[in-house]
């Protein structure tokens, strides 16, 4: 009789030492924070601070609406965050953050663009940090047009091993057009088209053609049908 009184309260005592185990088991008691930003050195560090009060918690509080808002108030950079629990109480945060592509600088403060829909305000400090081109206008104001059009643009000069070091937004609101400047100290005249893709192997050609012609030159001018140069 005793016997069976008691098997299900050793059932039950075994059960509740099973749940405290997996609970104190799953306590966070260190966060390992990840990111692919090498110029951002310290911003692991500076992560860990916003969201130390995690640490202590169990992984599916720590991972929860709670860290997601500490990130958002931390640094301009994050755009989210994956979390994956670790053994002996760690967790593994791995920031996704902006990859910017071109940036804007004022007087004051520096925009970090990878896209008109992922971008950063920083310091202008911080801003060194990154040596992108520069994206500036002349008369008109920097859309998001403007922005994709130029981070597209450095990517098409990047696949022709030509690195743009300043982008200007020239012209009006009716015949607009962009000087490119290389860090070989060259300009290259274009206008926003979609066909960038041949506009390059025609710049390419260009530029080969002139360095083995070793015709002096300072300005390329893609924006009428035949190439222009200066």
């Amino acid at each position: 009789m005793k016997r069976k009184v008691l098997k299900p309260i050793f059932v039950l005592l075994l059960l509740t030492l099973t749940i405290a185990a997996v609970y104190a088991a799953s306590i966070i008691t260190d966060i390992h924070v990840k990111h692919l930003l090498p110029q951002e050195s310290e911003l692991s560090a500076a992560v860990k601070s916003c969201i130390q009060s995690q640490v202590g918690k169990p992984y599916w509080v720590a991972s929860g609406k709670q860290l997601e808002q500490a990130l958002n108030n931390c640094d301009p950079m994050i755009t989210g965050y994956q979390t994956r629990y670790l053994l002996l109480g760690k967790m593994e945060l791995i920031l996704e953050t902006v990859s910017p592509i071109i940036k804007i600088e004022t007087a004051d403060s520096c925009l970090l663009i990878q896209s008109s829909a992922v971008s950063a305000s920083v310091s202008l400090e911080r801003c060194q940090k990154y040596p992108l081109p520069l994206l500036d206008a002349e008369k008109q104001e920097i859309n998001t047009f403007v922005q994709d059009y130029a981070t597209q643009l450095v990517k098409h000069f990047l696949s022709i091993e030509l690195q743009p070091r300043k982008i200007t937004y020239k012209g009006d609101q009716v015949a607009p057009w962009y000087a490119v400047e290389l860090t070989t100290n060259k300009t290259v005249y274009l206008l926003p088209t979609s066909a960038l893709q041949e506009k390059m192997i025609l710049l390419r050609s260009a530029v080969q053609g002139l360095n083995d012609a070793e015709e002096p030159y300072s300005v390329i001018d893609l924006r009428f049908d035949r190439v222009v140069y200066k």
